[in-house]
């Protein structure tokens, strides 16, 4: 008797230990921000492996690794394979929807709510895009924003591309891109078949995660497929967007380098670190992604103007960033935006008598008006001075010479000034002088007949009034 009670006690011991572990596993599996107590790791009786490190090593956001992984299970027979196995009889007793794969079935009326939360989340991630003109890594130049809008109107219309039984949603951007939103409501309870789903869905395509980080904290277990899909698709850190209070999107890249402003005390923050951020944004700029170098550095402008101002931060590091912003604007065609950038970076180069970086800007500063001049051509004049000033300062600077060209040429085309063609063709010549570019011939040689015809039409004005007032004396005399 008293072996069969020490044997009971040991299996009530077991299945204890037993649970305790797998509670404690699943709760590794929840998408957090802040590291694990000690106690808990040393309670763990196997160590945790993340499968997702190889891909984005030091760069993996805090609670995207450390899930525990999955042993392969096989997929669940299909819906029409399993029906044909049933008798009549078994199919009263076993319903199709238990064969069908968990996102394939149909949805019942939770997981339409689920599938209403994600495509909200699109919604307001492509209008976040959209009102900035904003696109994603890769997509400038391959995608355009009428994409966008397509992809935006069918989550109005719930009509994503591919719904997912655990409450997320695929969008196809376009030819070559995708935008999977999880809104982590709920738990995969079949990893594996969501999986082959989503890989079969992208193909070839560019695949963008878009998650929600205000609610990693509600639903226990529903981000322990994330890891797996990172290393199973390749996704970086900057394919990976995270939706913050604010309403602002940034990517994880970001968030673990601690370069969110909206999670920043700037007021704070020392120098330095306003140094890795402009020099974060130049990177990604450098990388055609004037996106990142806006959503980092434009929203901590303010406090670093305002300590610029009292003296605590160097002025130039504000230059640095407002001619930064100024060019990331003019790419995404924000060309008012950018001309103010330019200007603020302008007196603050002047101040500290930077002449080469003065030079720089002066040029920035002109091409931004010019493009603004073909519709408010009050501005050709100011664009003009901005690039006399630049090529006083350099006049080994092509660009410089070419622009200014540009502007003397299509001032004549709205004053009808001969002069401004004279004034053109030497700009041309200076800038061809320096670099033999196709289009300054081009333009030379356009610009040769326009003038040939207007000096003899002045020509022949001069003659007519010269006509006109000797027939004047003459009826006088």
């Amino acid at each position: 008797m008293d072996i069969w009670l020490a044997v009971g006690t040991a299996a009530l011991a077991l299945s204890v230990g037993i649970l305790v572990v797998s509670r404690l596993r699943a709760r590794s599996n929840r998408l957090v921000r802040r590291s694990k107590p000690r106690r808990e790791l040393e309670e763990l009786s196997s160590p945790v492996v993340d499968e997702s490190e190889a891909y984005w090593g030091d760069a993996l956001p805090d609670g995207l690794g450390g899930s525990t992984p999955l042993k392969a299970q096989p997929l669940p027979v299909p819906a029409r394979e399993a029906k044909a196995l049933l008798t009549p009889e078994t199919q009263a007793q076993q319903p199709i929807r238990e064969a069908m794969p968990e996102p394939l079935r149909k949805s019942a009326p939770a997981e339409k709510a689920l599938g209403e939360v994600a495509c909200t989340l699109g919604q307001q991630f492509f209008s976040y895009l959209l009102e900035r003109n904003y696109f994603l890594p890769g997509m400038r130049g391959r995608c355009s924003r009428n994409a966008l809008v397509h992809a935006q109107r069918a989550l109005e219309r719930r009509a994503p591309t591919l719904p997912l039984g655990h409450g997320a949603v695929m969008q196809r951007v376009g030819e070559g891109f995708a935008v999977l939103f999880e809104p982590l409501c709920e738990a995969v309870k079949n990893p594996d078949g969501v999986l082959e789903i989503i890989s079969a869905a992208v193909r070839d395509a560019q695949l963008f995660v878009v998650m929600d980080a205000s609610r990693e904290q509600e639903v226990e277990g529903a981000s322990a497929h994330i890891s797996r899909l990172v290393s199973r698709l390749d996704i970086s850190a900057n394919q990976f967007f995270l939706l913050e209070e604010d309403g602002s999107f940034h990517s994880a890249f970001e968030d673990k380098k601690h370069f969110v402003p909206c999670h920043l005390d700037a007021t704070h923050l020392p120098e330095s670190f306003f140094a890795k951020m402009v020099s974060y944004a130049q990177e990604r700029f450098d990388a055609i992604e004037p996106e990142a170098a806006l959503r980092c550095v434009e929203p901590l402008l303010e406090p670093l103007w305002e300590r610029s101002m009292d003296g605590h931060f160097d002025g130039l590091l504000l230059a640095q960033a407002l001619n930064l912003l100024g060019t990331a604007q003019r790419m995404l065609e924000a060309h008012h935006a950018a001309a103010a950038c330019f200007e603020n970076a302008l007196y603050l180069l002047k101040q500290a008598e930077e002449y080469d970086a003065i030079q720089v800007v002066e040029t920035n500063l002109g091409v931004s008006l010019l493009t603004l001049g073909r519709e408010q051509p009050d501005l050709l004049r100011e664009a003009t001075m901005h690039f006399q000033a630049s090529v006083k300062l350099n006049p080994q600077d092509f660009l410089c010479w070419k622009r200014l060209g540009e502007t003397y040429r299509l001032r004549y085309s709205m004053e009808g000034s001969v002069s401004m063609l004279a004034r053109a063709e030497h700009a041309y010549r200076q800038a061809l002088k320096l670099r033999n570019d196709q289009e300054v011939r081009l333009a030379l040689e356009e610009i040769a007949a326009p003038s040939a015809s207007a000096f003899a039409e002045a020509d022949e004005l001069l003659l007519r009034e010269e006509l006109r007032e000797s027939q004047a004396r003459e009826i006088e005399r």
